[in-house]
Order: structure tokens, then sequence, then C-alpha cells
């Protein structure tokens, strides 16, 4: 029986709410209320197979959402992969505050898309944490962090895949360890190291050929893989998706955006310093060799010519 019993209101979406929530539910922790993006969240059908009120509500820091969560009596909140910012009319309420579950190392990497980020940034080390919300932006004290290294060809898919084994174990390494003690051992972040980046849309995947480097481009292809929206072209009149590409041995100097040769492994293309290879892509949702595509001389733009 635990000593300081908690009583959860879970804030999640996607792949790591779900596989935190699920984690939690076999541990038999009681949760009171799930609450999920508006107007529809992935997480939602797990309520409804656990028979766990859900509500998915548009505006969240609103006196009458406040009302609401008071009503439940909850003493924690955790939020795992829930996309809005709470507020101090909410943040106020628990009494054992409100842990969130981060996927990116802090104080690096605060904000949004820190698994993007890291992997368009290049870094051979990246991290996951959690730690308690605050009125900042990940900017509360750190309770639980990992850093590990990746080499170059890890993808955003490789992340999610460990950040899903990861989360929901420690996760619940701390809520046990919040009931059985009542307390949780926690640090300040460096704040000299803080960066914060901001959301990404589907349209900042678009590749800049002239001023973008072979490992530039790499980068943000691997952090932009399916299911996100992906680096992506234009040749002519289509829309080309970035799927796989490979790092030249050898230097090859052109035209930015103009594709040289065609080769069995697929196509080479100049970009700002030298040349990449294109092995496969994405047209209008399916995959293609890329020179099964393309012929040499073939151009890449940044719009529709």
């Amino acid at each position: 029986m635990s000593n300081f019993p908690l009583n959860i209101i879970f804030f999640g979406n996607g792949p790591r709410g779900e596989a935190c929530l699920l984690k939690l539910i076999s541990a038999s922790k009681k949760i009171s209320l799930i609450i999920g993006h508006f107007p529809e969240s992935s997480i939602k059908d797990i309520a409804n197979k656990y028979n766990i009120k859900y509500i998915s509500p548009n505006k969240i820091n609103t006196d009458s959402i406040r009302d609401i969560l008071v009503s439940y009596k909850a003493n924690l909140f955790i939020l795992c992969g829930y996309n809005k910012i709470l507020k101090p009319i909410i943040l106020d309420i628990p009494y054992h505050k409100v842990i969130n579950c981060h996927g990116g190392k802090l104080p690096e990497y605060r904000g949004a898309a820190p698994i993007n980020w890291q992997l368009i940034n290049g870094e051979s080390e990246v991290g996951f944490s959690i730690l308690y919300a605050d009125k900042g932006i990940d900017t509360g004290r750190l309770i639980r962090t990992t850093r590990f290294t990746i080499d170059f060809k890890t993808d955003a898919n490789d992340l999610v895949y460990k950040s899903l084994s990861w989360f929901p174990k420690n996760l619940l390494h701390v809520i046990d360890q919040l009931e059985g003690s009542g307390k949780i051992i926690s640090q300040e972040q460096i704040e000299k190291d803080a960066k914060h980046y901001t959301r990404r849309y589907p349209e900042d995947g678009l590749v800049d050929w002239k001023n973008s480097t072979d490992i530039e481009i790499y980068n943000l292809t691997r952090a932009l893989v399916k299911p996100y929206p992906g680096a992506y072209t234009y040749n002519k009149n289509n829309k080309v998706v970035l799927n796989k590409l490979e790092i030249l041995d050898k230097t090859y100097i052109g035209v930015a955006g103009r594709i040289s040769m065609v080769n069995k492994e697929g196509v080479i293309v100049s970009c700002k310093n030298r040349s990449i290879l294109i092995k496969d892509i994405l047209v209008k949702n399916k995959e293609i060799k890329a020179n099964e595509y393309f012929k040499t001389g073939d151009l890449f733009k940044n719009e529709i010519y």
C-alpha cells in the first residue's frame, strides 16, 4: 500500500502519451481523468477501454476547466505529449505539482519538437527529460534525465522508438518514488546553457539547395522522416519528399539543385558546398527509387515551376 497515494490527472497525446498512460494503468495507478488534444486525441480509445473519464477542451486555462479539475481532487498532473502550455490557474491546482515528459535534453532543447531539432542540428549526444512544469516553457526542475550518443544514421523514428521505452519506465519510477516517500529529488537547470526552440510546421521542411550543405540537408531529412511531414523539394509541378539520402565520399561540384548524375544507387544532386546522393523519395505518398524517377539534368527548386 502506498504511503502517499496519488490521484492523477493525465494530459497526453500521441505515441508517448499512449505508452506512458498504458504503463501507469498496468501498474494500477489511480487516474481519475484523461485530457487529450482538441478536437480528438489518440488516447481517447484508451480512456474508453479502461472506463476513465475523458475530455478534450479547446481552451485549457479557463475558470470552467479549473473548476472541473479541482472537482476530481487530484494531487498530481502528468503531461505526456500534450501540446498546450499550462498557466498558473491550472499549474497551481495539484499538491504534488505537474510533471512533464520532454523529448529533448535540457536546458539546451526547451520548447517544441526537441527530437527533430536535435537531429536537424546534427547532435551526436541527445537526451530525454522528466521535469516539473512551471510557468516557463520547459524551465522547471529536472527530476530524471538521460543523455546518450547516436550515430549519423539515427533518424527521428529511432529516437521516438527509444523514447517509448525510456519514458514509461522512468515515469513509473518517479511515481513509485513519490508514492513511497511523498517527495522527489530534483535539481535546477543550468540557465546559461538554455536555448528555446519554436514549433515546426510542414512547410519548414523545404530544402534550400543553394544555401544548405550536404550535411544540413542530410540532417533535415533524417529529422523529418515519415510519419513526420518530411524534407521536400520541387521538380517542375511535383512535390518530392526526400526519404533516404547518403553522404558521398567523393566531392562533386555543380549548380545547386541540379542532378549531375544517375547511377545504380540513386541520383547525385549538387548543393551549397558539394553534392549528395538521393536514394529514395516519396511522391504523392508513394515510395519510389530516385534513379527510376529522375534523369541527369533534372532540377530541384524551392517552388513549383
